[in-house]
């Protein structure tokens, strides 16, 4: 069984449910993707914007960095540092040696206040002598990492990460521009703390986290308890986002990898203060989904049941009528019907029973008028049994009396009567209906004598199909009485039998005193009544048409002076083909 039929099959009620469930999960379903694609556009907007004010960081701390650059190329080439370096490559007794430590550190100390970041700053001689001033703290850290990188760095600044957390070392080569000999003078080193690097251009209030990281190391990390599981991670983008775990805590984490020194950046939000209201959003939406489903399958099931009910009604009612109730006052005791189409079959439904019942009563009475009129009709038919008997009792006394013509007359009379009065089938053979015919022209030819002549040419293969009773004789009939009657010679009446492809025709035609046009359209509009036996052209034609279609009939041809012929068209009508 499929779909379609199980769905015929179903209750209107069950139907509607069904239709009504189907809107419902469809609707359910395209919310829902619709809900999740909202909270996919969301988490990207969220990104969007983490991204932006990353972007914003990431551009504010490289900015400062390279300030930090700049002035690191402003001290290693400042004269006075130049000079000093260069004579503390020389002898010196120790107060000599003081005082160019001392001048030196104070203009590095000088210029390295210009940035706030700066904490300490640090300068290693050429003979290995190490020199730091503090600017707002002073570290011990080994630097020695931070000299090699430097040297091989050939004059430019590297950026090195050190043991103390969240401090940054800038190395630079101080080589002697005197001359543009470049030769070794020393290295500067700058402690960077990068948490005021930060302050001066971030917000970092809340619960957002910042990380920098540089070498698999913090350079920068607001939490480094919960940052340190971001470290070493490989990233497959440059800059990106994704939901991850830190500490047993969901996070939203956007990185970027700077352009400037390959510093990746770290901007870390809860994601549950992120998306609290998010989730608040999707899953009251839900939430409100799932009451309408269920309001709406309640309501569909309800509507379900308002619209079957009165067709449940309804079909008890007609199975009280199948069984044989069908008196409307006690089937339809209430009248509290509704104006909608079901009240309106329930109301054609009683005028319906009023109807059959008012028809049943008719019935009745006419069945009785039926009875009534046959017991009449037996009646009736004591007055030909009483005919046939007195013509039987006339012609035995012209046999007796040797009358032999008035013998031959009655006994056609006779027959013809019982021909015409005992059959009462509407259709006959054409043998039955010629034998009518015969015992007819009998008669007329005891009457008339020589003065009619009649001639059959009939096909006896064509004698099984059937006519209509009273064709051929009630034509005849009409011949003789507008033919014969009206001339004194002698009156030739033939009968013609075609047999066509599909049908038959019989023609009778006479030398008579012909029809002119006026009388033919009068008979062909069926205004000529008959004289005779009251049956005319116009009747045998509507009978045919009626039994046979309008392709059959009656066709009259006449010319004044020279006959009349009249053709009757009939199809190959055996018994049990008639209507």
């Amino acid at each position: 069984m499929n779909i379609r039929t199980y769905f015929g099959n179903q209750l209107i009620k069950n139907k509607i449910f069904l239709f009504t469930l189907m809107i419902m999960i469809v609707v359910s379903g395209v919310s829902i993707i619709a809900v999740q694609v909202a909270t996919v556009i969301y988490e990207d907007r969220i990104y969007s914007e983490s991204a932006q004010v990353l972007n914003l960081s990431s551009g504010s701390i490289d900015n400062q960095l390279r300030r930090i650059e700049d002035l690191t190329f402003r001290m290693i080439s400042d004269k006075t540092v130049q000079r000093y370096l260069i004579e503390s490559k020389r002898d010196q007794n120790a107060y000599e040696r003081f005082k160019t430590k001392d001048v030196l550190m104070e203009r590095l100390l000088d210029q390295s206040r210009q940035e706030r970041p700066v904490a300490s700053v640090q300068m290693n001689d050429a003979l290995g002598g190490e020199l730091q001033m503090s600017v707002t703290s002073r570290y011990r850290i080994d630097t020695s990492e931070a000299v090699r990188l430097a040297r091989e760095a050939g004059g430019s600044v590297v950026w090195v990460p050190s043991s103390e957390p969240n401090v940054l070392l800038a190395a630079r080569e101080v080589r002697q521009m005197q001359d543009l000999s470049l030769e070794h003078l020393g290295t500067l080193i700058l402690y960077l703390d990068m948490n005021r690097l930060v302050d001066t251009t971030l917000d970092l209030t809340g619960d957002r986290m910042f990380m920098i990281e540089y070498a698999g190391q913090h350079l920068l990390s607001t939490n480094p308890e919960k940052t340190d599981a971001l470290l070493g991670q490989p990233l497959t983008e440059r800059q990106g986002y994704r939901i991850g775990t830190l500490d047993g805590q969901a996070y939203f984490i956007t990185h970027l990898t700077s352009k400037y020194q390959n510093f990746t950046y770290y901007n870390i939000l809860p994601y549950g203060s992120i998306f609290n209201q998010s989730k608040m959003i999707k899953y009251g939406l839900l939430g409100l989904y799932g009451l309408l489903f269920l309001v709406a399958i309640y309501l569909g099931r309800l509507a379900g049941r308002t619209i079957s009910r009165p067709l449940e009604r309804l079909t008890d009612k007609m199975k009280l009528v199948q069984k044989g109730h069908i008196d409307p006052a006690e089937l339809f005791q209430d009248n509290n019907l509704n104006a909608d189409e079901t009240g309106q079959l329930h109301r054609h439904f009683r005028l319906m029973l009023e109807t059959i019942n008012e028809l049943i009563r008719e019935n009745y009475a006419k069945q009785l008028a039926i009875n009534e009129s046959e017991y009449k009709a037996l009646q009736a038919q004591i007055n030909p049994h009483f005919l046939y008997n007195t013509l039987e009792s006339i012609n035995w006394m012209a046999k007796v009396n040797k009358q032999q013509d008035i013998s031959t007359m009655v006994q056609a009379l006779g027959s013809l009567l019982r021909s015409i009065i005992g059959k009462k089938e509407p259709l006959i053979t054409i043998e039955e209906e010629m034998r009518i015919l015969h015992h007819y022209i009998t008669i007329q030819q005891m009457r008339f004598g020589e003065r009619l002549v009649f001639r059959c040419s009939d096909d006896p293969l064509l004698t099984e199909y059937y006519i209509p009773k009273l064709t051929i004789q009630p034509v005849v009939e009409n011949t003789i009485q507008h033919g014969l009657e009206a001339m004194s010679g002698v009156c030739t009446i033939d009968l013609t039998f075609l047999a066509e492809e599909e049908h038959i025709e019989i023609i009778i035609r006479d030398n008579g005193p012909g029809i002119d046009e006026e009388t033919l359209g009068a008979i062909a509009e069926g205004k000529v009544v008959s004289k005779g036996t009251g049956i005319g052209l116009a009747n045998i034609r509507d009978r045919i048409s009626l039994l046979f279609g309008p392709a059959y009939g009656v066709t009259v041809e006449s010319t004044p002076g020279e006959g009349t012929t009249v053709r009757i068209r009939i199809p190959y009508s055996l018994e049990g083909e008639h209507v």
